[in-house]
């Protein structure tokens, strides 16, 4: 029974961790983006 309880804890934690993972991940490619696309834009301007 405590070895199902683990079991099932790992896999949630797994899949909690691997949520935060692709929101960090959405959030950086989002922060990475806007930073491009001001470089690129004070680029084009001088």
């Amino acid at each position: 029974m405590l070895y199902v309880l683990r079991a099932t804890i790992t896999v949630l934690n797994i899949r909690i961790h691997h949520i935060a993972c692709k929101r960090l991940h959405n959030t950086c490619h989002a922060v990475l983006q806007t930073i491009l696309t001001q470089y690129c834009g004070l680029y084009a301007q001088v």
